[in-house]
């Protein structure tokens, strides 16, 4: 006797499959999540190339670069001079995409404070007292003791003709201050900062730069959404440039990248939660500056995206925004989005002022190897 043929209706099997699908998405099933991913690289493949304008330059240390100008890294007064050249063909802003953690180490420079220390030494035996060089306005160079010796002493003069010296070579040889001095003058470059990510167990003890705090988004939408706050990407340590660094730029912005599982970057990670606050990424500084926004134009939304001035930014829980990447090119003759111009062509001033007015000009390193 043959058993009854149960018949189970279309919709209940389409349902169920649906069901099935959403449920390995909600769990993030790494093998669904890794056709989803090839299928968005076959779609950005295909995807007719978009109009992006030409507000965006690209000026790239690279192979040529070095080349003619020797080894990288080099002294932080070449950037400077490329920044003040952007500045001065009038580049809306500048994202400087390079970090700059520690101050430069400079031989020359801590060989010539090593001569300074001496020669003021030496002047106590020839002249009675540590000679200084005196503060702009004074009469008299500065005694120990409060004593002061007449500036026209022929001993006192010479020895501060020889620290004057010493001091002008140390301000040609200090790149930091150089460079800082630069970003001053430019007004409107961004620098980076980096955060290494993992599970914090505790806070940190240093105190951050006030200059450096400023950039944290103040303004969250929906505080007390608890799932939103705990999916975003937590720093448990920063990374920022040097202290005269940080003062001298406009602002500071994150660039910290999360590859997907399969190393690919797709996705853009627009902030980073720091010790219960929001710092948002290089590129999101950069739009906002361009945009001629104020740090309180930025809004974000836990769990939902973020809000810069009138543009509204769907992303992930974890601020992640995907990008419509179109195919990777880094020279001239390969057609790139942007327009690249080498290093050393804007240095020896062979790129013409208007390519940079009123553009987002971003300085970085192409560099393989």
């Amino acid at each position: 006797m043959k058993k009854p043929r149960v018949m189970v209706p279309d919709w209940a099997v389409g349902g169920t499959l649906t069901a099935i699908l959403l449920l390995l998405c909600l769990f993030q099933f790494g093998p669904l999540e890794t056709i989803e991913a090839k299928l968005y690289d076959l779609r950005a493949r295909f995807r007719p190339s978009e109009n992006t304008g030409q507000k965006i330059v690209i000026v790239e240390i690279d192979e040529p670069s070095v080349a003619q100008l020797g080894r990288y890294p080099w002294p932080r007064s070449r950037i400077a001079e490329a920044l003040d050249i952007l500045a001065d063909a009038g580049a809306k802003v500048i994202g400087l995409d390079i970090l700059y953690p520690e101050p430069e180490q400079n031989q020359g420079l801590e060989a010539l404070k090593a001569i300074q220390n001496v020669v003021e030494k030496s002047s106590t035996v020839v002249v009675g007292r540590e000679v200084t060089l005196p503060k702009a306005g004074d009469a008299e160079a500065p005694a120990a003791g409060g004593n002061s010796a007449p500036s026209h002493d022929p001993k006192v003069q010479a020895f501060q003709n020889m620290l004057a010296a010493i001091q002008d070579a140390a301000r040609q040889l200090d790149s930091d201050t150089r460079l800082a001095d630069s970003l001053a003058l430019s007004e409107h470059t961004i620098l980076p900062v980096y955060f290494t990510i993992g599970t914090p167990v505790g806070r940190s003890e240093a105190e951050l730069p006030a200059k450096l705090v400023k950039n944290f988004v103040t303004q969250v939408d929906n505080p007390g959404n608890a799932a939103g706050a705990g999916a975003v990407l937590q720093g448990v340590e920063i990374k920022p440039p040097i202290p005269s660094f940080i003062e001298a730029a406009q602002s500071l912005g994150h660039i910290n990248i999360q590859p997907d599982a399969d190393g690919v970057l797709r996705s853009h990670v627009l902030l980073v939660e720091y010790e219960g606050q929001y710092f948002p990424s290089f590129a999101t500084q950069i739009a906002k500056a361009y945009l001629n926004l104020q740090p309180t134009d930025i809004h974000i939304r836990l769990g939902q995206g973020i809000q810069l001035g009138g543009i509204s930014i769907p992303t992930d829980p974890q601020f992640k925004m995907l990008v419509s990447y179109s195919a990777p090119s880094w020279t001239a003759e390969r057609n790139p989005t942007f327009p690249y111009y080498s290093f050393v062509d804007v240095i020896n001033k062979k790129i013409k002022e208007e390519t940079f007015k009123g553009k987002i000009v971003l300085l970085g390193v192409t560099l393989t190897g």
